[in-house]
């Protein structure tokens, strides 16, 4: 059993992703430097309204102090002195708006500096966060490669083994049934000595049996009983021959079958070490099932970061707005 994967796909779209993050982080560092530098402007515009409401409502005062000096008479003075009251509820009034206005400047130079902290622990947060992912990333694309190396080595061992296995059992199948048909030849032959025999020592008894009925027959009976005697010893040699032959053969038989017991019992510690790498195999297809799961988790991680910096991107126009 073959296993292909090719995470190469996934890596890629994770990587655009993790790049893409990173690109809305250098935007969201580079809004926090414009907020910054809008937080410094508007603290220096209220420092020049506040001296210029200052020296504003000084001038006022000494021009009038001016003005009342030189009336010619307590009419023109009062008036005077009207006027100046006047005018001095209408820069009270002015100095009561810039106020106002400067109250309004600094909450919103609070808001804004809380605003900026906040961006600061969230871009920090994603900093992190993105560091994390990439390094999972990094690390579930080693162990996947890792995975693929180790599987293709396990099915060229799987091949090999059982390619090996299949050729022993081959020539040992060839071997047993080339002595099954020389034990057939052999035990056919020796029937054939052995029926010969037989019937070598039924002639021999009936010769012995018309040589004791004939023994005045003559010397010519006895020298045909001799010969008949010696082919009767050279056939039962010939006997012991082949029996000799056929203890060899056998022998031989005993001896093929140990070997292919051996070779039984090594196909099997074979098989065996076959199952053990499918098992390793299947371990594999474990840990490689428990790596997709955690790309599926990075994933999701990735879109939950995502959807978290728009949020912060949207609530930050809105401030802004």
């Amino acid at each position: 059993m073959s296993i292909r994967v090719h995470p190469d796909v996934d890596n890629e779209t994770e990587r655009e992703r993790v790049a893409q993050t990173q690109e809305h982080l250098q935007a969201a560092k580079a809004k926090v430097v414009t907020t910054n530098s809008e937080i410094d402007a508007l603290a220096l515009v209220k420092s020049q309204e506040r001296l210029a409401l200052t020296k504003a409502t000084l001038f006022s005062w000494l021009l009038l102090a001016l003005q009342v000096e030189q009336l010619p008479d307590k009419a023109k003075r009062q008036s005077q002195m009207e006027a100046a009251n006047a005018k001095l509820q209408e820069l009270e009034a002015a100095f009561r708006a810039v106020r106002a206005k400067e109250q309004e400047l600094q909450n919103e130079h609070a808001k804004l500096l809380n605003g900026l902290d906040r961006a600061r622990v969230q871009v920090q947060t994603k900093d992190r966060h993105a560091d994390d992912i990439r390094k999972d990333l990094e690390l579930a694309s080693i162990e996947a490669d890792k995975i693929l190396a180790d599987q293709v080595d396990l099915d060229m061992r799987i091949k090999a083994a059982a390619a090996q296995a299949k050729m022993e059992s081959e020539v040992l199948t060839r071997k047993v049934e080339q002595l099954q048909r020389d034990r057939a030849t052999l035990e056919a032959h020796a029937k054939m000595q052995h029926s010969a025999l037989e019937e070598v020592r039924r002639d021999l008894d009936i010769s012995m049996n018309d040589f004791l009925k004939e023994e005045a027959v003559g010397k010519d009976k006895a020298s045909v009983f001799q010969v008949t005697l010696k082919q009767v010893g050279f056939m039962e040699e010939e006997l012991l021959a082949l029996r000799k032959e056929e203890a060899e053969r056998t022998k031989i038989l005993m001896e093929l079958g140990s070997q292919r017991d051996r070779v039984a019992l090594a196909i099997a510690q074979k098989l065996a070490k076959v199952k053990e790498v499918q098992l390793t195999t299947r371990i594999k297809e474990v840990e490689l099932a428990e790596l997709k799961k955690i790309r599926r988790e990075t994933n999701r991680r990735i879109r939950d970061f995502e959807k978290l910096y728009d949020l912060v991107k949207n609530q930050r126009n809105n401030q802004s707005w």
